[in-house]
């Protein structure tokens, strides 16, 4: 399971209040998000966000959305209701602290969660195993003949922010200075008779 910052970041127009924060208007797609409601800037409410201004961060689960005024914002709330809702909903503001204070040098994104999984499925008739992406509530098919994934985790041991050893998920020592990743694919054709020996 991966979790990132997905799709393009969307800027912050003007300095957050406690209670939402404001954001402009990228686009707007009517009933365009799984409820039926509009998705507006590729934001749904209760999508997981960050905001940023590459000093400080938050995560927050969004409330509504509701555009407003001329030019359009998107004025986005993080109330304390929903699922899993926000655990501080209100901060931010012109009286709040430093690290509270989100304006226009700001830009939020959408935090995706992608779970990759194998599944079977019947190819010239035989079983091929797949391996798929889950993203919200969507599953992609992404490769046949994958039979088996492993990761390694690349530790920086000497803080340069280089991987000097790669480990198995249950040998890392420090998880903080993980810097990479080694995928490794077992791969496998449908077809037979590829070869005219034998492969070790």
């Amino acid at each position: 399971m991966i979790r990132r910052n997905s799709d393009d970041p969307i800027r912050i127009v003007k300095n957050n209040s406690s209670a939402q924060l404001f954001a402009e208007v990228q686009s707007q797609v009517p009933g365009g998000c799984a409820d039926g409601s509009d998705k507006v800037s590729g934001l749904c409410a209760s999508d997981v966000l960050m905001v940023s201004d590459c000093v400080k961060s938050r995560i927050l689960q969004a409330g509504n959305l509701q555009v407003t005024g001329t030019p359009p914002d998107v004025n986005i709330t993080h109330p304390s209701s929903g699922t899993p809702g926000n655990a501080i909903p209100s901060w931010g503001g012109a009286s709040a602290p430093a690290e509270e204070q989100f304006n226009d040098n700001a830009e939020i994104v959408r935090i995706g969660t992608y779970a990759y999984f194998f599944s079977n499925k019947i190819v010239n008739g035989a079983t091929m195993p797949v391996l798929n992406r889950y993203d919200g509530g969507q599953v992609f098919e992404l490769v046949e003949g994958v039979e088996d994934m492993q990761v390694s985790y690349g530790e920086d041991t000497d803080g340069d922010r280089t991987a000097d050893v790669y480990r198995d998920a249950n040998a890392v020592f420090d998880w903080s200075a993980v810097v990479s990743t080694r995928i490794h694919l077992l791969l496998r054709s449908n077809d037979n008779n590829l070869s005219v020996a034998p492969m070790d």
